[in-house]
């Protein structure tokens, strides 16, 4: 039998580091709000809303209502059926994750609008009519119009070349059963080819979950949190905060109201990249964090905190910025959860238009945590070095 073709773990990981890019641009539209506990009964139904959003789509749309959420789309019921059960689990868990925090949060008034295109030219001309032009954004939550966006992942561009193979197999297959199938040689190419074809199918569903979670679970905590009370829109939040926390949300959580989230393994991974180690490394010395830091791929805690352009602006080491600011999210709530809370909480108190300063990040932050320089960075470094990394969860 032929060996079965898979895609390797580089190409799966050049989709995502695209995907992370994507992401970044994405989030040049996002701002930050405040958060009671327990979930509470489902809102009734706003048609004139829900008959916006079908309008978006376009003619073949349909709409689905749940607790929390008003999903126009044109894809098929299995995909839409996904989309619900990634959007309220997200939704259950970001709220226990607040719970655990003990933070004042709040339902929204009314169900949070989602558009699902299932072709990616409809999903396209919605995005760039958004003002978001990356090729290869996936998803987004857009402040402006309080709405999340998301294509159909099997049509996505990046999806392409599977596509291809796929119908070209299934093309060949097609090609066998008109032959004669008593034949022990078209047999054996039909077995050959449909062992290959369902190789690669599961590996494409493989690749569309993981894009999921980094794509519909991170834009939807973002949607929540804007809506619920943890960040205002059209304030100016800290975006190491406010894409650190949603990427908390990338990965299934515990089901207690811990309100410290489990590890992102391939955010962690990418973080000890950033720092220049082995996965398996379990520490590092002070020469090792500097040289990490000189070398771009690490940023001082100071700038993280001060610098509001960080991740938006930091080309080539997207990815890492990105690791950094869930890893930093991921420290704070475990080696300072209260001082965390309380931090939260005071950002959750800007008003709208209000300008913020790089200064005036940096002292509400060490209000807080105390000075944000050497110590603090070396001890955050220490924790994600002890912090167990799952390869494959990873997918290394």
């Amino acid at each position: 039998m032929p060996r079965r073709r898979s895609l390797s773990p580089h190409s799966t990981r050049t989709l995502y580091r695209a995907w992370v890019f994507a992401v970044s641009i994405a989030t040049m539209c996002v701002a930050w709000t405040h958060a009671t506990a327990g979930s509470p009964k489902p809102p009734p139904p706003d048609e004139a809303f829900e008959a916006s959003l079908v309008a978006l789509i376009g003619e073949d749309a349909h709409l689905r209502r749940t607790d929390h959420f008003a999903i126009a789309y044109d894809t098929a019921p299995e995909i839409v059926a996904a989309l619900v059960a990634r959007l309220e689990g997200t939704y259950d868990a970001m709220w226990r994750y607040c719970e655990g925090l003990e933070l004042k949060v709040a339902p929204p008034e009314g169900r949070l609008g989602v558009l699902l295109f299932d072709k990616y030219e409809g999903f396209k001309g919605y995005r760039e009519a958004c003002g978001i032009h990356s090729g290869a954004a996936a998803g987004f939550y857009h402040h402006g119009t309080n709405l999340s966006a998301f294509g159909n992942t099997q049509h996505m561009p990046e999806m392409n070349a599977v596509n291809r193979e796929i119908e070209s197999i299934s093309a060949r297959l097609r090609d066998l059963a008109r032959k004669d199938r008593s034949s022990r040689a078209t047999q054996a190419q039909r077995k050959a080819l449909a062992g290959r074809l369902a190789g690669i199918y599961a590996q494409r569903d493989a690749i569309a979950e993981r894009f999921n979670r980094f794509v519909i679970q991170h834009e939807a905590a973002h949607q929540m949190f804007f809506n619920i009370g943890v960040h205002v829109r059209g304030a100016e939040n800290p975006l190491w905060l406010v894409e650190g926390l949603a990427c908390q949300f990338e990965v299934p959580q515990a089901r207690s109201a811990q309100g410290v989230g489990r590890v992102n393994h391939m955010r962690l991974a990418d973080l000890r990249d950033a720092l220049g180690v082995d996965l398996e490394v379990r520490s590092m010395s002070d020469e090792d964090l500097d040289a990490a830091l000189r070398s771009g791929r690490m940023v001082s805690l100071r700038d993280l905190i001060g610098d509001a352009d960080i991740l938006s602006q930091a080309g080539p080491n997207t990815v890492f910025r990105y690791a950094q600011a869930w890893g930093f999210v991921h420290y704070l709530n475990r080696a300072h959860r209260d001082q965390f809370a309380k931090y939260v909480t005071a950002i959750a108190q800007r008003q709208p238009g209000v300008s913020v300063d790089a200064n005036a990040e940096i002292r509400l932050f060490e209000s807080h945590f105390g000075p944000a320089g050497e110590a603090l960075m070396h001890d955050f470094a220490a924790l994600m070095l002890k912090l167990r990394l799952d390869r494959r969860e990873a997918g290394r």
